[in-house]
C-alpha cells in the first residue's frame, strides 16, 4: 500500500468513526469494509478498481522481530502475528479472503 493510499484509509477511517460511538466503532467499520469489498462485488457492483504498484513497507519490520509486517509492535517478538493480526476474528477474515466467499462465522 502507498503512503498516499495508507492516508486515504485513516482519512476513510476517521470519517466513518465520527459518526458512531465508541461501544460500536469497530464493528460498524468492519459492516462497511465487508459491504464494500464482499457483498457489494458479489451483486456485480464494480467498485473503482484503480490500484497502485507502489508499495511502503517500512525496514524495520524485516530489521526488528519486535513488530509485525502491518507495521503494530508485537506484545512478544518471539510471536509471530502482533495482537491485532492474531486475533480469531482476522483469521476469519483471512478464510474469508482466501475462498473468495462470505462465511458463516462472519456474522454477528
Amino acid at each position: 500500500m502507498t503512503m498516499e493510499g495508507r492516508e486515504a484509509k485513516h482519512i476513510a477511517l476517521t470519517k466513518l468513526s465520527e459518526n458512531t460511538t465508541f461501544q460500536r466503532r469497530w464493528p460498524e467499520i468492519f459492516k462497511h469494509e465487508f459491504v464494500m469489498y464482499f457483498w457489494l462485488p458479489e451483486q456485480e457492483f464494480q467498485l473503482n478498481t484503480y490500484k497502485h504498484s507502489a508499495v511502503y513497507i517500512p525496514a524495520r519490520i524485516f530489521e526488528n522481530s519486535g513488530y509485525c509486517y502491518c507495521n503494530l509492535e508485537k506484545a512478544d517478538p518471539a510471536e509471530s502475528k502482533c495482537t491485532f493480526c492474531g486475533d480469531p476474528l482476522m483469521n476469519v477474515i483471512q478464510n474469508s479472503i482466501d475462498q473468495g466467499k462470505f462465511l458463516s462465522q462472519m456474522t454477528c
